[in-house]
């Protein structure tokens, strides 16, 4: 009969996610700074979206519709010299523009600040996994295939980098944005 291996003791065994959430918190710490850059752009390029089509709501309702400007958009009035609606039309293209403009470069901040901490994140990675087969001994490198090995190894770390880089980026932005509408709803 064979003996099955003893039960590990489960408060001394750290679940596998908790050892991964610590080895990403340690290679992002460096790049606290960066991350905070790419947050407040993030806030902005989801502001930006959000408004996005508040200037076609005065052209619709305030320029086409006639409707009269709602209280709290009275200032746009000193803007426009008067009641013209062509004038209105204006301004609402002006701030068009400059909503565009701040979502733009905040997207471009948030994109290469994102992208950057991805690629300095992904070295780190690298390196650590090169000192970590360096201290292996080389027994173990005669039962493993290496090539297999470093083919896993650089494939992972690409993912890793991918991932970071473009695919949080965007839910991060998008979850954000759909907190945005939801608060604007209400």
């Amino acid at each position: 009969m064979s003996q099955s291996p003893p039960a590990a003791d489960v408060s001394t065994v750290a679940p596998p996610s908790e050892g991964m959430t610590r080895l990403v918190l340690e290679l992002i710490r460096p790049y606290r700074g960066w991350l905070i850059v790419v947050f407040i752009a993030m806030l902005f390029e989801t502001a930006m979206s959000i408004a996005a089509p508040w200037p076609l709501k005065i052209i619709i309702d305030n320029v086409v519709g006639k409707h009269p400007l709602p209280e709290f958009l009275t200032w746009l009035r000193d803007f426009s010299s008067g009641e013209q609606t062509v004038a209105l039309a204006g301004v609402a293209a002006i701030f068009a523009v400059i909503i565009a403009l701040i979502g733009a470069v905040a997207g471009y901040i948030d994109n290469y600040y994102t992208e950057s901490v991805a690629q300095y994140v992904a070295n780190d990675l690298r390196h650590r996994l090169y000192h970590h087969l360096q201290r292996l001994a080389l027994k173990y490198y005669d039962t493993h295939q290496i090539g297999n090995m470093l083919s896993t190894i650089t494939s992972d770390v690409g993912t890793i980098q991918s991932f970071a880089s473009t695919a949080l980026l965007s839910i991060l932005v998008d979850s954000l944005t759909i907190v945005g509408m939801v608060c604007v709803m209400l």
